[in-house]
């Protein structure tokens, strides 16, 4: 079979036409088709143009009365873009969009006028210009745990002979929670310098205080303990140290060997937030009153929620106070807050405080550095 040339083809396709156009919508066709495949530019595409004339479904194209091309290479709308604030490189953008959301009013059967063609680009071209709000990626926040520790802190080796030297010891330390139950075994810091009741600073930050020779407080007897003492109880202490100091709870001498590095020294910028216990009362009352509540078999305070900025930074320390069925506890976190107003959490405390809000609150951050918040006295 001898392949056709060009010529006989469009002769066979003008040909097909006759009995449906005139000899001037004929012309229009012919060099139409040939402007087409000028724009095609390879076999491929021109291929997948007669897939596309193949495939349309049988839509009254000749309802559409104006020359879309006309339209779309006009100044007109190219105006109407550029009046929104697009710049010229977004005209082809909204015209391709305004031709196919046209495609969609079409096949529908609603009137195609040039007016709807002028309103659809309009509408599309003004939408591109809104702002666009930048997406959101969320980050899970960081659950603090004892291995995040190391990246604040670097310890000193801790032996029974430090602590004595320093004045200290290590203890465990169990808080009568309600219903005259004891709590579970926390270790911490004793302080031998004569304050009564002794103040104890526990691993999970918080600061408690007990009468001389109080049974449910156990000094620490073996390597074993001294070993695992929490790197977190040893950043607590030494950041603090002047705290303690100003309350009479240290000597000069051991506020002196805290601030040398005796337990060991920071590994990133701290970021300090210090605050006096009267700021925590809203907390204090939901441990308080909680407690009462829950022995007399009532309904306590539900909660309370506490917000310290972070000096020269954007972030804030959140403390939350809760009551729940076995009695009072808190909770904290560190959030950087957004310039729509809203926070996302960089790292939570779900590890509950049981007996005060009062202590050391301590965020190794991954990015920003040691945040600590000290409320003790």
């Amino acid at each position: 079979m001898t392949e056709k040339t060009a010529l006989t083809c469009f002769d066979d396709f003008i040909q097909s036409v006759a009995d449906s156009s005139g000899p001037e919508d004929r012309l229009f066709l012919s060099a139409g088709l040939i402007e087409l495949l000028r724009r095609t530019k390879n076999r491929a595409a021109a291929l997948a143009m007669a897939q596309l004339l193949v495939e349309l479904p049988d839509i009254n194209w000749s309802a559409i009365p104006f020359s879309l091309t006309r339209a779309v290479l006009s100044n007109k709308y190219h105006k109407t873009i550029l009046d929104t604030g697009l710049s010229l490189n977004h005209i082809t953008e909204v015209l391709q969009t305004s031709i196919l959301l046209f495609l969609e009013f079409l096949q529908g059967g609603a009137e195609v006028t040039e007016e709807v063609f002028a309103a659809i680009v309009a509408s599309v071209a003004a939408d591109m210009a809104k702002p666009k709000q930048k997406a959101t990626h969320k980050i899970a926040p960081e659950i603090f745990n004892e291995s995040l520790v190391a990246r604040s802190f670097t310890p000193e080796q801790i032996t029974e002979q430090t602590l004595s030297a320093f004045g200290a010891s290590l203890v465990t330390f169990r808080g009568e929670l309600p219903g005259s139950k004891l709590g579970p075994d926390i270790r911490g810091l004793a302080f031998d310098t004569g304050v009564t009741p002794s103040p104890i600073l526990l691993e999970t930050g918080e600061v408690v205080k007990v009468p001389p020779k109080a049974l449910n407080v156990a000094s620490a007897t073996t390597p074993e303990d001294f070993k695992n003492i929490p790197t977190s109880l040893l950043v607590s202490v030494s950041l603090a140290s002047v705290h303690l100091y100003m309350a009479g709870v240290l000597t000069k001498e051991q506020e002196t060997f805290l601030n040398s590095g005796g337990l060991g020294k920071p590994a990133q910028e701290i970021h300090t937030v210090v605050v006096s216990v009267e700021d925590l009362q809203p907390l204090e009352h939901v441990f308080d009153k909680g407690r009462d509540s829950l022995s007399m078999g009532v309904t306590g305070p539900s909660g309370a929620t506490v917000r310290f900025p972070v000096p020269d930074t954007d972030m804030a320390v959140v403390i939350d106070a809760r009551h729940s069925a076995n009695g009072p506890y808190g909770v904290s976190r560190l959030v950087r807050t957004n310039a729509d107003g809203d926070d996302t959490i960089i790292m939570r405390h779900d590890t509950p405080r049981l007996f005060t809000a009062k202590g050391v609150y301590i965020f190794p951050t991954k990015d920003s550095g040691l945040v600590s918040l000290t409320a003790i006295f």
